[in-house]
């Protein structure tokens, strides 16, 4: 059995990470990890841009596509409480 795209793209992309830098397979999954988690994005996306930015030198239009995968991701479920640079509302009181 292969591994879908979504894996590939992310054993490619720590591929990219680590071999620069001569980190272990690892240290490159915890760094795809890091840039999920702060730009709130898929690791498969970020795997994505990695490779896209390995394949061609540019990145394409991040801003749209990463307004997108965020909207997906929340609407799955997968983040849930406020963002870190989010204060949750006290009862009775509200953003304005």
């Amino acid at each position: 059995m292969r591994p879908g795209p979504a894996i590939r793209a992310i054993c490619r992309a720590i591929g990219i990470v680590v071999t620069p830098a001569g980190l272990r397979a690892e240290d490159g999954r915890d760094v795809l990890q890091e840039i999920s988690q702060h730009a709130g994005i898929r690791m498969r996306h970020v795997a994505e841009l990695i490779v896209e930015l390995a394949q061609t030198g540019h990145l394409p239009s991040v801003a749209s596509s990463t307004s997108e995968d965020r909207a997906g991701y929340r609407a799955t479920g997968a983040v849930t409480g406020p963002r870190s640079h989010e204060r949750p509302e006290s009862p009775g009181m509200s953003r304005s």
